[in-house]
């Protein structure tokens, strides 16, 4: 009958360390999406890694929830995009606000290292993967969002960066989009 306490013990003792460890490497990865944005925005904002794949900016707290089952790239990109929010001012989710939020994007992965080649051909592969995988945002950023439009601003607003061929199939051009 010794043993089990000594057995409850040792569980308990290995779930709090695992559980410490989790929570450490949680704080980690935060700190590290937290420094990237307070690069940008000199510690005005606070990131918080939620569960998902979205992001979200809110401007009444200065709080970006930045979805942390992504890859890194996905997550840069979500980060630059929600920032680009903060950086305007937005309150309401219009694709103007979008396509505005893309254009501070492209220039934060700029200030993070990137090329301005690199910085545009994330954000394709960003935007475009939408569209390539049929993929349907519910909410307010389903109306404000555009993709094909978005991207093609972006590509507009950096003629030197070429862009794959296949963005006007991808994305044809209607009156609509005009």
């Amino acid at each position: 009958m010794r043993a089990l306490p000594f057995t409850v013990a040792l569980l308990a003792t290995l779930a709090l360390t695992a559980g410490c460890a989790s929570i450490k490497a949680n704080l980690a990865e935060t700190a590290k999406w937290q420094s990237l944005a307070d690069r940008v925005t000199d510690g005005r904002v606070t990131v918080r890694l939620v569960p998902g794949q979205t992001g979200q900016y809110v401007h009444q707290t200065r709080t970006l929830d930045l979805g942390r089952d992504l890859t890194e790239r996905d997550m840069m990109w979500l980060l630059a995009h929600e920032l680009g929010h903060y950086a305007a001012g937005h309150t309401a989710a219009t694709l103007e606000n979008e396509i505005a939020a893309n254009a501070s994007g492209v220039a934060f992965l700029q200030a993070w290292g990137l090329s301005e080649a690199d910085a545009v051909h994330l954000a394709e592969q960003e935007m475009l993967g939408v569209v390539r995988r049929g993929t349907r945002l519910t909410g307010a950023s389903a109306r404000a969002h555009n993709y094909c439009v978005e991207f093609r601003a972006v590509a507009a607003a950096h003629p030197a960066v070429s862009v794959p061929s296949n963005t006007t199939t991808l994305c044809p051009i209607t009156t609509a989009d005009k």
